[in-house]
């Protein structure tokens, strides 16, 4: 299940045992690493990787978590590996601007930073975080002062599929 902090800031994420089973966005293993926020409304979002989609998914819940909605495939594309997403609210006001960063392309290369300024319904705005080579799984974070950081894998210049994440890097943007 998915709760809210008391403070409502951050999501809380549990799994119990045979629960994700019955739950309508994790069917036969196909829609994986979740990421949950809480919505301005005080809904949850969920938005995930759908093995073989080849877009981002999102599913809502309004009881925190006990529930969620069908599953809602967004115009983000993703090759089906890990996301970040965050509600931007550095004063700790809610509003509709949600982020995520997801590898943008057909394989792990590209990872994108995106924007929604309505609640997740549409993702228009893009900043690529990465120029080019391999890219992977990553975590985003806004700062109390309005800072956007992004801690994702990348490539060497040695990619190879059996090694092909050799660094960690770290980028931060200042509030604008």
């Amino acid at each position: 299940s998915v709760g809210g902090t008391p403070d409502r800031r951050r999501p809380v994420v549990a799994v119990r045992p045979n629960e994700v089973d019955r739950s309508p966005i994790a069917v036969a293993g196909a829609r994986q690493e979740h990421a949950a926020i809480l919505l301005k409304d005080g809904k949850l979002m969920s938005s995930f990787r759908y093995r073989g989609g080849g877009y981002r998914y999102y599913a809502i819940s309004e009881d925190g978590g006990a529930s969620w909605s069908n599953t809602v495939c967004t115009n983000v594309i993703d090759p089906g590996c890990q996301g970040s997403t965050a509600a931007y609210m550095p004063s700790g006001t809610p509003s509709d601007n949600i982020l995520m960063t997801n590898c943008n392309a057909s394989s792990r290369k590209n990872l994108y930073f995106s924007v929604s300024c309505d609640g997740g319904a549409n993702w228009t705005a893009k900043k690529q975080v990465v120029t080019s080579g391999a890219s992977a799984y990553s975590d985003i974070l806004v700062g109390q002062d309005g800072s956007v950081s992004v801690l994702y894998e990348c490539d060497s210049d040695k990619f190879t599929q059996t090694a092909p994440y050799e660094r960690i890097r770290f980028q931060r943007w200042p509030a604008s």
